[in-house]
């Protein structure tokens, strides 16, 4: 217990340690509401129309199609409403794409990655059609087996490298 220091003798004003953490942390606590009150009451809490609770979902898709389809280059949006009174949210993560520019190398979609083939087109008589054949390259030589690519896994023609 702490001696009373006063000079005339009386009985001291004087409190324990433990007195005085007590204190400072119950003020403290009674403090903190009021301030956190006071730091959100400069922020003004609106509520969000439909229309930016909409547009934010689009944005919020749009961020998870980029992540998933990182190989997408072009993530695009709309909303359509009707004059019935229905409305549509079209959300598309779209991959680059070209058609066939004639022989030569190409970036190809193949099961989720880009792979370079050397394409070439060749009519098929059984097919009653014409296809496109892909054979990939190393040391400088086309490897077979050759790929049947479909036109649309085409992502773009690379300069250079026409027979």
């Amino acid at each position: 217990m702490q001696t009373d220091h006063k000079t005339n003798g009386g009985p001291g004003a004087s409190f324990t340690r433990r007195n005085f953490f007590q204190i400072a942390a119950a003020s403290t606590a009674a403090a903190l509401p009021a301030v956190a009150e006071a730091a959100t009451a400069e922020i003004p809490q609106l509520p969000l129309t439909d229309e930016q609770q909409l547009e934010t979902c689009i944005e919020q898709l749009k961020a998870i199609l980029k992540r998933m389809y990182p190989l997408a280059e072009d993530v695009t949006s709309g909303h359509i409403a009707s004059r019935r009174g229905s409305g549509t949210v079209v959300v598309c993560a779209a991959t680059p794409s070209c058609w066939w520019q004639g022989q030569g190398f190409y970036e190809v979609f193949e099961a989720g990655a880009v792979r370079v083939y050397w394409i070439d087109r060749q009519y098929s008589k059984a097919e009653s059609r014409w296809q496109l054949w892909g054979a990939i390259e190393r040391d400088g030589r086309l490897v077979a087996p050759r790929t049947l690519i479909d036109e649309g896994d085409l992502r773009r023609k690379l300069p250079g490298g026409v027979a």
